[in-house]
């Protein structure tokens, strides 16, 4: 059984998963790669890449 402590599960719609798929086929990776090559990607868009640790509450908020 996989640690709840290192992996966690997420759903999305059918049409979003084909469509995650797809991409992850393309580019020669595992949907769960995908996944976090995409979250990477737009972490660092949003925040930069200086974080070294993350964790809950390590993102800034935007809410007031």
């Amino acid at each position: 059984m996989a640690s709840n402590e290192k992996w966690k599960s997420v759903s999305v719609g059918i049409k979003t998963y084909k469509q995650l798929v797809k991409i992850a086929d393309e580019e020669d990776r595992k949907v769960g790669q995908q996944i976090a090559n995409l979250v990477k990607k737009e972490y660092e868009a949003r925040y930069g890449n200086n974080v070294s640790e993350l964790g809950l509450g390590s993102a800034k908020s935007n809410i007031s």
